[in-house]
């Protein structure tokens, strides 16, 4: 059974990455993750933030076989400082899947 790419399948599949990131659940995080993200996944980046959250995941582009996001990336330090970021993501079904397959930085929304 091949699950259709949705935007609320992809916005989904980008928000629970950073869920399993926030609670350190490096193999599930990198269960979300294909291609040279998977390679780069470096839990020790993920491990300097008290909790790392998304929202505002907006289509910016879908085609038949992906569709990319735009979203917000809120850093949480553990002295309670945030940073947040604007990032994009390309989801893809891989395997039948829904897995990120890209990430950019975009800019810096808020300072730390």
């Amino acid at each position: 059974e091949t699950t259709t790419l949705s935007p609320a399948i992809a916005q989904g599949t980008v928000s629970s990455f950073y869920n399993q990131v926030s609670n350190q659940a490096w193999e599930a995080a990198r269960d979300s993750i294909s291609g040279p993200l998977a390679q780069q996944f470096d839990p020790g980046f993920f491990e300097q933030f008290q909790r790392v959250s998304v929202d505002n995941l907006r289509v910016t582009q879908q085609t038949a076989n992906d569709i990319e996001l735009v979203g917000e990336n809120t850093y949480i330090y553990p002295d309670g400082s945030t940073q947040r970021e604007a990032r994009t993501f390309t989801v893809e079904l891989v395997d039948g899947q829904p897995r990120i397959v890209g990430s950019q930085f975009v800019r810096v929304i808020q300072a730390r």
